[in-house]
């Protein structure tokens, strides 16, 4: 997201470095594609933050990544719970 006014511009930016227990993935029966699964939704934050879009945007942006590992816990409530504190991190509690 950028702001702009008349003397200043403020960018968000993350790079997040979550690992597949820190989203709550089945990691015990998919420790290697769960592995994978966190770095594609972290890198899918990343690219939706960095390029501006706004919080809304961002979970839409998500929702395909999200779904695509579903196998792996991604769409259950624990992995959304902390997807949405980092959108209140990045953005600010609603």
């Amino acid at each position: 997201m950028t702001k702009q006014n008349m003397s200043m511009t403020v960018k968000r930016t993350v790079e997040l470095h979550y690992t597949a227990d820190d989203w709550e993935l089945y990691t015990v029966s998919h420790p290697v594609e769960s592995q994978a699964a966190a770095w594609d939704i972290n890198r899918a934050i990343e690219k939706s933050v960095n390029r501006g879009a706004v919080r809304e945007q961002v979970r839409q942006d998500l929702e395909p990544v999200f779904k695509r590992h579903e196998d792996l816990g991604a769409r259950d409530s624990e992995p959304r719970n902390h997807f949405e504190s980092i959108l209140d991190y990045v953005f600010g509690e609603e």
